[in-house]
């Protein structure tokens, strides 16, 4: 399907320089991104789920602290990898 949408100028520039590396079309490569945010998108929105259903009252304060540890890594992570891409 083709659509038309805006960018910023400077991100519409680093997609192009992104894809050029990855070896993938513009269309290809912002298609790509899409799909990996929704899914993250719902994999937050499954995390928030089992979080209402085991509320703190269910994790010991330990557990508590080491799972949030876990999560702002994953999430560092996540953004360190973002940028690498970006700089590329």
């Amino acid at each position: 399907m083709k659509t038309a949408i805006s960018f910023p100028h400077d991100l519409f520039k680093q997609a192009d320089l992104v894809a050029a590396r990855l070896g993938k079309s513009r269309s290809q490569f912002i298609a790509d991104a899409l799909r990996q945010h929704i899914r993250d998108l719902g994999e937050s929105t499954v995390t928030s789920r089992l979080d209402a259903v085991y509320g703190d009252e269910y994790v010991a304060d330990e557990d508590r602290r080491v799972l949030d540890a876990m999560a702002a890594a994953v999430r560092e992570n996540h953004t360190r990898c973002l940028r690498l891409l970006l700089a590329l």
